[in-house]
């Protein structure tokens, strides 16, 4: 990515969907402090390093659907912790590993719609600790290989809405 002139800079939405990105740069976006939104959906980004989402303080939703993402590493949304709707759902042939650290610092996150996912520890379950910054999550969506689901998320994130195959069949019971 190239950043843009200084008239850019007032930019509030920014859609850069089926670009073929790779990956991004600390200094992609560069300037762009006013952008609310971001659509990165249908690339090629295959992880989500330490702080690899540029610094945008007012960006409210991230869209990142339907990238063949393999990890998001710790601290990955750093940079973004104004952060209220996160999209992160990819084609059902790809799984993405989810560190225990993958969503520090997103405690006005509402909405999440994440997988299919599976925790760095195969043996991990659904924990708090996955989730223990969402501390405003109201919207949660889940795909993917969870072996138990171990806290009582209602303590944890107030989330009125949660979607898995596994959650669908325990609530049903």
């Amino acid at each position: 990515l190239e950043t843009g002139p200084a008239e850019l800079k007032g930019l509030e939405s920014l859609s850069l969907a089926d670009n073929q990105l790779l990956d991004l740069e600390p200094g992609d976006l560069q300037g762009m402090d006013g952008l609310k939104s971001l659509d990165l959906s249908a690339n090629k980004l295959s992880r989500l390093m330490d702080y690899s989402i540029p610094q945008l303080p007012l960006l409210e939703t991230l869209d990142l659907t339907n990238n063949p993402l393999e990890v998001i590493f710790n601290n990955a949304f750093l940079n973004v912790t104004s952060l209220r709707r996160l999209l992160l759902m990819t084609s059902s042939n790809n799984n993405i590993m989810i560190r225990p650290g993958s969503f520090t610092g997103l405690n006005r996150l509402q909405e999440l719609r994440l997988g299919p996912a599976y925790p760095a520890d195969e043996n991990d379950g659904l924990t708090a600790q996955l989730f223990a910054d969402l501390t405003s999550l109201t919207e949660l969506t889940l795909r993917g290989r969870w072996n138990s689901i171990e806290f009582n998320m209602m303590e944890t994130c107030a989330i009125r809405i949660a979607a898995t195959k596994q959650f669908r069949r325990w609530l049903l019971d």
